[in-house]
């Protein structure tokens, strides 16, 4: 039986609620305070041995339901699998977000310097992998997209653009199907600490210095200083204008993205800018400055996102929205960016579903439109109020190849997707209140329990379905459901004559009921 949602969570200053003795509950409820997230779902992961490359494999789990306190407190004790939390919450809000740096040879005391030097808000703290996650933590809920466009914003600053994930990947959930991404959370039995001034941080330096560096939301939507030079452009322009420029061996690259700029801003007189920027920019020579310019008069280039030196900077969402950025040169692709690419697969054998951001807008497609050019371009318009790119059926496939490479694959909970939703209505029947008292009541229409097994008549499971407006493929879909479930037949004698029944095998997790997490209380006390 599920939960009353309406009682009151536990007080964690006076219950542990599984929580380790040694830890403490007011420790295990702070920690869990920093890393709420969606209600719906959580990871776990269940470490293996190092592969090859030094990075740490095992095995990944989506769990429906949110983490207990236990949950987080397994985590921290090491005597549980580690925590992985969707940060995307219920609303399309976030109290915590991260930069994903996944290079185990970091130098994580100098990134962290890197961190303090420019003074971003961010907390570093060592990966499972051997790379590092930039966390900043929020005092209120805030919109997931504003929290994505600025955490862009810091790694582009870091130059870590071209090696770094941004989490939450998601702005907004598109239905409840489309759970979201979760990240591994750092201090699993005392591993992964966070760094300050190029020290290691115990847990309880962790929580205070996490907690004194959160952001309000007026806070992280403070306007950053707009660049003149590079106004309404790329914000990887404006990045590396503000860090001095081009570095020896990218300036005549970055000089193109350059050109490409000014041909937008200033038109047929972009020449007479070149000078200008090329000081500011790259100081090459008068002679490579005209030859480059000659070389791009005749024709007219996009940015080239994807190379040095632009790519380490690149906040292609924000630069979409720019007057001079990508997306609106004569020679740039019309139509959509993907970003944000996520395999949902069913443990029920459903087809997988793919959700993926569209220009800033989520969308999510099944398996067979994703393949079909056609049916996903309908689905983005329908969603995303894009008008799609035409590709050859061909190069729309090469185009998916490349794409799906990068995308994450998650496992969905086991009652997420059509299938799984279908076997928790065949639960809600063997499990409803007017169940037979005896085995005669069979007749009635009623479900019977007896030692650990629910019988009932397969007529009556689909009028219970029928009434309510339950869709199925087919009754033998729904047979083959309750056989994956480990029912089977069974014949009974009764007033004389021979029934046929299912034996469904009841399991105890029907009847779970784990204490939730008390929600992040974001009310500034003595304690923090």
């Amino acid at each position: 039986m599920a939960r009353n949602r309406s009682n009151p969570p536990p007080n964690p200053e006076t219950s542990t609620t599984g929580a380790d003795p040694l830890l403490g509950a007011r420790t295990v409820s702070r920690f869990a305070a920093l890393f709420a997230g969606y209600s719906r779902a959580h990871g776990t992961y269940t470490l293996g041995k190092p592969g090859e490359n030094g990075k740490i494999g095992g095995v990944a789990s989506t769990v429906a339901g949110a983490p207990t306190l236990a949950t987080y407190a397994g985590h921290l004790a090491g005597t549980g699998p580690g925590l992985g939390i969707i940060m995307l919450r219920d609303d399309d809000t976030c109290v915590f977000g991260a930069i994903d740096y996944d290079v185990r040879t970091m130098d994580h005391v100098k990134a962290e310097a890197a961190v303090r030097r420019l003074g971003l808000p961010l907390v570093l703290c060592k990966s499972k992998s051997g790379g590092g996650h930039f966390y900043v933590f929020l005092r209120e809920p805030v919109p997931a997209a504003l929290l994505r466009d600025r955490l862009d914003e810091w790694k582009a600053q870091l130059g870590m653009a071209a090696k770094t994930e941004t989490f939450p990947k998601q702005s907004v959930r598109f239905s409840a199907n489309d759970i979201g991404n979760w990240i591994n959370l750092p201090y699993y039995g005392g591993t992964r600490p966070a760094l300050k001034n190029g020290r290691a941080l115990s847990l309880a330096e962790f929580l205070d210095f996490a907690e004194a560096s959160r952001l309000s939301l007026a806070e992280l939507d403070a306007k950053t200083t707009t660049d003149v030079l590079f106004e309404e452009g790329p914000p990887c322009l404006q990045v590396l204008h503000l860090n001095g420029g081009f570095v020896e061996g990218t300036r005549n690259e970055g000089m193109m993205a350059v050109i490409v700029y000014l041909k937008k801003r200033y038109g047929d007189d972009w020449e007479k800018h070149l000078d200008r920027y090329n000081q500011e920019m790259a100081h090459l020579p008068a002679r490579e400055l005209v030859s480059l310019a000659k070389s791009n008069g005749k024709k007219d280039y996009a940015y080239a996102c994807s190379k040095p030196p632009i790519n380490a900077c690149c906040q292609r969402r924000v630069c979409t929205r720019r007057e001079f950025g990508v997306g609106e040169g004569p020679s740039d692709v019309k139509g959509y960016t993907i970003s944000s690419l996520t395999r949902y697969d069913s443990s029920h054998g459903d087809e997988p579903m793919w959700g993926m951001e569209v220009n800033g807008k989520r969308v999510m497609v099944s398996n067979s439109a994703f393949y079909a050019r056609d049916d996903f371009n309908r689905a983005v318009m329908a969603q995303a109020n894009t008008i799609p790119i035409h590709m050859t059926p061909a190069r729309w496939l090469r185009y998916l190849a490349e794409l799906i490479v990068g995308a994450d694959v998650v496992l969905m909970p086991d009652d997420a997707g059509p299938t799984g939703q279908l076997w928790h209505h065949v639960v809600a029947f063997a499990e409803q209140t007017a169940n037979a008292l005896d085995r005669e009541e069979v007749w009635l229409g009623k479900p019977y329990r007896e030692n650990g097994v629910c019988y009932f008549r397969s007529h009556d499971l689909f009028r219970f379905l029928d009434a309510r407006k339950i869709r199925y493929p087919s009754t033998q879909a729904v047979w083959q459901l309750l056989r994956h479930h480990g029912a089977d037949k069974a014949q009974w004698h009764l007033k004389g004559k021979f029934i046929n029944v299912w034996s469904l095998p009841i399991r105890t997790d029907w009847d779970q009921d784990d204490d939730p997490v008390p929600k992040a209380d974001f009310t500034p006390s003595d304690d923090f």
